[in-house]
């Protein structure tokens, strides 16, 4: 059948509609992988506010924490009181350090289990910092047993909470003394909440799904916080955070800032190979009275928020690159690593953050009397 003449490549296939599907599957793949990656999410100019460093320690050398030139797997980081303490997890470990200030700092490693010690409790498999209560008893998770105990620099142990029968706890947080929220990967977009004393958790739903909260997502969600400010859910992935203050979901608001995101070759790639690609929004995030901090740009900022209404309220740039960040009343602490050493920060909150303390709602008070595992240790410590 007679027809308008065209150009044919040597093959025989049509030169301009060959270019045509080229042009439009590369677009298309752009495309998606862009849009895959949160590319198009609009962000405002962050507002960098000056960091106030109050000192920074560097005397933990390569014999204190066993580095070997290793990178450190710091998978739990915590403050409170004069306490800080750091989870280990390869080679495993539990360090704790005590300090009045820069120039005085003491502990160390603290082993979590040594079978020749009769009567000691056994910390398996530490996974989590749970909380640091405000007088320095910190609180850790032993994932293969989904349990709570505590273990002070002299060795002292004592059993705080049974979370859950099976070992599927992934991420805890103290409220209070009494009050520990967890999340397990069989129960996604659910926060459970112990209260030591009753037999059961008690499950609360989040309003809405996180951001990117796709399975593997949910499997990576995990508790900051500080005990007697609050805690926040997040996952590095998630847009979101989900907060929790007394028991129940205080709020949950987006981030503004993507921390990191890949490059369009990558997005790209993964179009073509099936594989979803997503940025990360945070690479920790803490809780400070009143607020949230966020660790974002590959470590080198703390995004500051408003925990009630998510406002941000600005960031502070850090000199070098942090593991790890804790909030600990009006001050954060970031965790680094240099060669063989740890090194541990103190930063001042900027004023705008350290004035939403007395605006935060707090957390039922505490009874005279405190929880048995407290009066447990107190006892063992005389």
């Amino acid at each position: 059948m007679a027809g308008w003449p065209r150009s044919t490549a040597p093959g025989g296939r049509p030169r301009r509609a060959s270019v045509a599907v080229v042009v439009v599957a590369v677009a298309l793949a752009v495309g998606v992988a862009v849009w895959q990656a949160g590319a198009f999410r609009q962000q405002g100019t962050r507002r960098l506010t000056r960091s106030s460093r109050e000192w920074e320690v560097p005397e933990w050398q390569v014999e204190r924490f066993l580095a070997h030139g290793q990178p450190l797997q710091a998978v739990g980081f915590g403050s409170g009181g004069s306490i800080t303490t750091v989870v280990q997890q390869a080679p495993r470990a539990i360090y704790q350090f005590e300090y009045s200030n820069p120039q005085v700092v003491t502990g160390g490693l603290t082993r979590w289990w040594n079978p020749a010690a009769p009567g000691v409790l056994p910390l398996e498999t530490p996974t989590d910092v749970v909380g640091v209560t405000p007088d320095g008893v910190p609180l850790y998770l032993d994932s293969s047993t989904a349990t709570v105990k505590t273990s002070t620099i002299s060795g002292q142990r004592v059993l705080v909470a049974v979370l859950d029968t099976l070992p599927v706890v992934q991420s805890a947080c103290a409220l209070d003394t009494r009050t520990i929220a967890f999340v397990e990967a069989i129960h996604p977009d659910t926060v459970l909440i112990r209260r030591i004393g009753q037999p059961v958790p008690r499950a609360v739903p989040l309003m809405a799904t996180p951001g990117d909260s796709l399975p593997p997502s949910w499997a990576a969600a995990r508790f900051g916080g500080s005990m007697g400010a609050g805690c926040a859910l997040w996952a590095p992935h998630w847009r979101s955070v989900a907060t929790f203050v007394d028991s129940t979901v205080r709020s949950e608001w987006p981030l503004h800032w993507t921390s990191t995101t890949a490059g369009w070759p990558q997005r790209l790639l993964a179009w073509l190979t099936h594989r979803t690609v997503r940025p990360v929004f945070a690479e920790d995030v803490t809780v400070f009275p009143g607020g949230v901090a966020v660790l974002s740009d590959a470590g080198t900022a703390i995004d500051l928020y408003a925990m009630d209404s998510g406002e941000y309220l600005g960031s502070m740039p850090l000199p070098r690159p942090a593991l790890r960040i804790a909030g600990a009343g009006p001050r954060i602490f970031t965790l680094r690593q240099a060669r063989d050493s740890i090194l541990f920060a103190s930063y001042v909150l900027p004023q705008r953050a350290r004035a939403l303390a007395p605006q935060a709602g707090r957390p039922p008070a505490e009874t005279a009397s405190p929880p048995k595992w407290l009066r447990v240790l107190r006892m063992q410590s005389r």
